[in-house]
């Protein structure tokens, strides 16, 4: 009795196979998880950029609900980031464009950036 279920329970696969196998389904894990990571490291990197002209004032905008941003004045134009920016006057800025479809205005000395609001 002991022995037929010895002998249903006993893989039909040798352990090459089963190492084989087992090679093969982690190299397509691990061939998904880096793909995954190109993809992530690809969205977040700047697709292109342009210059904002030299910064010129910050003011925090107060919203409903208690919600903060703010106002960047350059030299081209206003921009609002979210939340609380500081910046240096003077500094020149760039808008970076990333893959993701997110802005960023950068301060092109001290390369600290800022999110915009999308439109």
């Amino acid at each position: 009795m002991k022995t037929e279920i010895k002998d249903k329970i006993k893989s039909n696969f040798s352990t090459k196979e089963i190492i084989g196998i087992s090679a093969v389904f982690f190299f397509m894990f691990a061939m998904i998880i880096g793909q995954l990571v190109y993809q992530s490291i690809k969205r977040n990197s700047v697709k292109s950029f342009e210059t904002a002209g030299v910064a010129i004032s910050a003011e925090v905008v107060k919203k409903p609900l208690g919600a903060k941003q703010t106002r960047i004045v350059t030299s081209t134009g206003t921009y609002f980031v979210k939340d609380i920016a500081v910046l240096i006057t003077g500094n020149e800025m760039i808008v970076e464009h990333r893959y993701n479809g997110e802005s960023a205005l950068c301060d092109k000395q001290t390369q600290k950036c800022v999110w915009l609001i999308r439109p």
